[in-house]
């Protein structure tokens, strides 16, 4: 909506004020957005990134926990990692990622994050567990698409027949 009291719009004035790290209004246009909306993720997470900026990270945890709860599957959780790391509670913020990785496991952002996350806190082992992890991704995607390759060219032109495979 183009409506100035719109959720939407006040959403879209919290992300702009957040992108010139005005955090006090990005936090009043959030709160707007969130009455306005008040089971949007998108509204949470920006009220946890201007807390987040503000330095009270309490209230961004608070934040970024109802934007994971309300987009389980989005990318919230990363922020919420974030803020846990920062509140220098490691074995959150890894619990974070690791249901994260579990609901979704498609998304590298979160093991990268949980691997960045393992080396600040000197946990080298369960770091190169999430390399292991991405690098075991990696190749299983490789697979699939030289396996797909070899699918495609096992098929004619005339899409009958197999014709000589070179793999």
């Amino acid at each position: 909506e183009n409506n100035p009291g719109s959720a939407d719009v006040r959403l879209a004035q919290a992300q702009f004020y957040l992108a010139q790290r005005n955090f006090g209004e990005a936090r009043a246009a959030a709160v707007e957005a969130a009455k306005l909306s008040p089971r949007s993720a998108a509204a949470a997470n920006a009220l946890g990134l201007a807390a987040l900026g503000t330095g009270d990270i309490a209230a961004a945890i608070a934040s970024f926990r109802q934007a994971v709860e309300f987009a389980p599957k989005g990318r919230y959780h990363l922020n919420l990692a974030r803020a846990y790391a920062v509140d220098r509670n490691v074995g959150a913020a890894l619990d974070v990622l690791d249901d994260a990785s579990r609901a979704s496991p498609g998304q590298p952002s979160t093991l990268a994050l949980a691997t960045t996350i393992a080396l600040q806190a000197g946990q080298v082992e369960k770091a190169a567990g999430y390399v292991a992890r991405q690098l075991a991704r990696g190749l299983a995607l490789r697979l699939h698409v030289l396996d797909q390759r070899r699918r495609d060219q096992a098929v004619g032109p005339d899409g009958h027949g197999a014709r000589e495979l070179v793999v």
